[in-house]
This record gives C-alpha cells, sequence and structure tokens, in this order.
C-alpha cells in the first residue's frame, strides 16, 4: 500500500538529525531505530526494481564475525539479483573538510568508506559464501538462475556543505563513480522520501540457520507461498495475528506453502473440492460475505 506524505513524520526525523543527545554507537543506533520503526523513510534505490523483495530489509545482516551490515535489502528482475549493503553513519559526520577552496574529504566521511570498502574486499574474496547466506530468502528463482549483483551504499552528514561549491559538487559526484559506492546524506533521504513512491517494508534479521521478523506487516505478500518453516522463524503473536488476517498457519507450520492467495494451501483447494464445493469459496471477498469455508484436511 502506497503512503502520503507525512511532513509531520518528517519534522521528527528533523528532529532527530538535528540532536545530539546521544554520540557515538548510540546515536547510530538511534537514528537506525528510527528509519525501522518508520520504514517508508527508508531508500532503496536500485538499478533492476523499484519492488523490494519481500518488501523486505534485512536489519544487522552480518557478512562475517565483527563485519555486520546496518542493513541490506534485495531486488530482483527476470534478469538479475541485485543485493544492496547499506551503512549508516550519524548525521554529524561532515563529508568535506572546512576549506571551501580546496575540496578535502574529512576524516569521518573516509572512515566511514573505508568500512564500506572492506565489505566490499571481503564480497569479491567470498562471493559464494554471502550469496549463500542469503540464497534461502531469494526465491522464487528463474531456471536458469539469475546472476546476482551487489551494490554499496552510505549514508552519512547533511547536504549543506557538500553543496557548498560547483566544484565539490563534481568531486562527490566523480568520486562515487570512482569508487562504486553510492553516497547520500540524510537530506537525500528526505527528498526520495518526498518525491518517490512511499511504503512500509518488513523489517527481517538473520537468525542462527534461519530469517525472523523484527516487525511483520499485516497481510504480507508473497512471503508464505514461498518460504517454509525451515527458513523463518515466527513468533507466537505472529502466527496469532498472520491467522486472523486468513493465513492458514497450522498447514504453513506442517510444510505447505500458502500458494492459494497467499493465505491458503493447495490442500484447501482440495478439500472443497471434494466437498463439491466452489472454488470462489477460497476468495476473500467470499469469506468475508460467508465466513471461512471448512478447513479440515482430506
Amino acid at each position: 500500500m502506497f503512503l502520503d506524505y507525512d511532513q509531520t513524520l518528517v519534522d521528527k526525523f528533523q528532529v532527530l538529525l538535528d540532536s545530539n543527545e546521544n554520540i557515538g554507537k548510540k546515536r547510530e543506533q538511534e537514528v537506525q531505530d528510527f528509519l525501522e520503526e518508520h520504514t517508508e523513510l527508508i531508500p532503496t534505490i536500485s538499478e533492476v526494481s523499484a519492488q523490494v523483495h519481500m518488501n523486505s530489509i534485512i536489519s544487522k545482516f552480518p557478512l562475517a564475525r565483527g563485519m555486520i551490515t546496518d542493513y541490506v535489502f534485495l531486488t530482483r528482475n527476470s534478469g538479475r539479483w541485485e543485493i544492496t549493503l547499506v551503512e549508516l553513519e550519524v548525521p554529524e559526520k561532515p563529508i568535506y573538510l572546512a576549506d571551501v577552496d580546496r575540496p578535502s574529504f574529512s576524516s569521518d566521511f573516509t572512515r566511514a568508506e573505508a568500512q564500506v570498502r572492506q565489505w566490499k574486499r571481503y564480497v569479491e574474496n567470498n562471493r559464494t559464501q554471502v550469496i549463500e547466506a542469503l540464497r534461502p530468502i531469494m526465491k522464487p528463482d528463474m531456471d536458469p538462475p539469475n546472476p546476482v549483483e551487489f551494490r554499496y551504499q552510505l549514508i552519512i552528514g547533511r547536504s549543506d556543505t557538500k553543496n557548498l561549491t560547483t566544484e565539490r559538487k563534481e568531486d562527490f559526484n566523480k568520486h562515487q563513480r570512482e569508487s562504486g559506492i553510492q553516497v547520500m546524506t540524510y537530506d537525500r533521504v528526505i527528498n526520495i522520501y518526498r518525491d518517490g513512491i512511499r511504503s512500509k517494508r518488513n523489517v527481517m534479521r538473520a537468525s542462527k540457520n534461519r530469517f525472523a521478523f523484527k516487525s511483520l506487516l499485516p497481510n504480507p505478500y508473497h512471503i508464505f507461498s514461498v518460504l517454509s518453516p525451515t527458513v523463518l522463524k515466527l513468533t507466537t503473536e505472529q502466527i496469532a495475528d498472520l491467522e486472523k488476517d486468513g493465513h492458514h498457519m497450522d498447514a504453513w507450520k506442517r510444510g505447505e506453502l500458502l500458494i492459494v492467495n497467499n493465505k491458503k494451501p493447495i490442500s484447501a483447494v482440495q478439500t472443497v473440492l471434494k466437498v463439491g464445493g466452489s472454488l470462489k469459496s477460497l476468495t476473500p471477498a467470499f469469506e468475508k460475505q460467508n465466513g471461512k469455508p471448512d478447513q479440515t484436511d482430506p
């Protein structure tokens, strides 16, 4: 569902960006917590699709011990997958030094970018391992499988000093092209929210050999029709909420994918046909008017 522009939300975000109550890691986490609570603010720019896979970001996805992204998101089309790894830095960190006459990156920016470069090197040397860690949720895939490309994004600082001169703008754009890292400020994040398509996202996390949801939107689309309990770990509360929305979670927990209207297993179709019913009884409109059909297994 697409959302209207919310100036109140932007104002709250601006207040957070201008705040200096916390510093260091607490400050970074404060910003990330706000974005994960208001996922419509998270920029998910992709070259392959405007639709984020599973409509989900993956929070704190680990590449290796001590090497953890702030979040990852996947996009795909009929020809390729794109995996974007994102680093969030605090808005106070400047991109450039104060010298206006000569564009020079600040030490804060250089250190932040060095961390993302470290990710790039790791992925280049351990590409298969990283892909396989995400492979369980890269469903469905094409036959033959789509190739995978990686992109890197760094969100840091504000736009006022970055755009101070034409020379800085030219230097900034040139550096992005050469580094292969997309850099954006928090002001750019707000502009993307203002001018783009706004929608909320699920927030996932890696959970040992499976994935879990930190937050799960109502009526998630195209998740339980392709991902089984061997891939997803749900809380009791999440299962109860899904059942209220008409998802046949008992069947899903037994390993049946909910491929009918993204809520029901194929066994529901077999049950209806066995008793001579109409498949219309499986549609949400019918259920709303007449109640759910008998879900007893054949």
